[in-house]
């Protein structure tokens, strides 16, 4: 007599967190208040979906390789970004919604979201 053992769990309830690297561009020279801004929304979005900023890195002003159109009201063209860079503790069910999310910011020229 065999005992069968059968478990359902909530999607996420024991989830493996992975570290995740996500490198936001903002158009342009940002200022240090949309720079801020900017970690609030990336914090927010990923506490929605069940995750933990651990590091926060502004690694300033680049040149861009081509010029980026923003995807903003502003629509201009920008041959600088101002990179920002996280550190991320996520589920890897829960990446896709963030990246999804993180998509649909029209204050981001580009996002890189990959496993560390």
């Amino acid at each position: 007599t065999r005992l069968r053992l059968s478990l359902k769990l909530a999607p996420g309830i024991l989830s493996v967190m992975n570290l995740y690297e996500l490198t936001v561009v903002l158009p342009g020279k940002a200022t240090s208040a949309k720079k801020e801004s900017t970690q609030k929304v990336v914090s927010k979005l990923v506490d929605t979906v069940g995750g933990k900023v651990k590091t926060t890195e502004d690694w300033g002003i680049k040149d861009l390789f081509f010029e980026m159109r923003s995807k903003g009201s502003g629509n201009k063209n920008f041959s600088t970004g101002t990179f920002l860079f996280f550190t991320l503790e996520l589920a890897g069910d829960t990446v896709k919604k963030l990246s999804e999310k993180v998509a649909l910011e029209d204050d981001f020229l580009r996002y890189l979201l990959v496993r560390a």
